[in-house]
């Protein structure tokens, strides 16, 4: 871990930040010895993990933030060519806490915050389809009928759940 450790302050001028103590004790008795870690060692655990993300992204973000842009806006391009001729292209962001796109919040994000909002994705993207419907029949890009029978659809699949 040494070497890694200076190679990295060799290149950026800083010591990473690395999981120390207690959770590196338990990610090994996991990894190593088949500990079944409880909640509460979960939680600290990815508390620790955010914690590291963190870090590392904000000094990206200040460090190389126009880089970060262009990857972002990439990305975003990369994503708009699957979408099929005739459909609209939205872009939602939503705060993960985890983002190279929003490192600059992390003043008043929390652990619990990000966990939060992971939940908060979730809802929306097991939801995507009646979102876009919605989006698609504001702006016009399909009629109240291709609605009907998207929701009719989604609500078919949740029915049987």
């Amino acid at each position: 871990m040494e070497l890694f450790e200076n190679e990295y302050f060799n290149n950026e001028g800083r010591k990473p930040y690395l999981l120390t103590g207690e959770l590196r004790n338990l990610r090994n008795r996991v990894i190593h010895h088949g500990h079944f870690p409880s909640y509460e060692e979960v939680k600290e655990y990815g508390k620790g993990v955010f914690i590291a993300i963190k870090e590392d992204l904000d000094f990206l973000n200040k460090k190389y933030k126009i880089i970060l842009q262009e990857i972002i806006v990439e990305h975003n391009m990369q994503k708009a060519k699957k979408i099929p001729a005739g459909y609209s292209i939205s872009t939602t962001l939503i705060d993960t806490g985890v983002s190279i796109s929003t490192s600059q919040n992390w003043n008043n994000m929390t652990f619990e915050k990000v966990i939060d909002n992971a939940k908060l994705y979730l809802i929306i993207e097991d939801n995507a389809e009646s979102i876009m419907a919605i989006t698609n029949l504001i702006r016009g890009d399909i009629s109240l009928e291709e609605c009907k029978t998207l929701f009719l659809k989604i609500l078919n699949q949740f029915i049987k759940k």
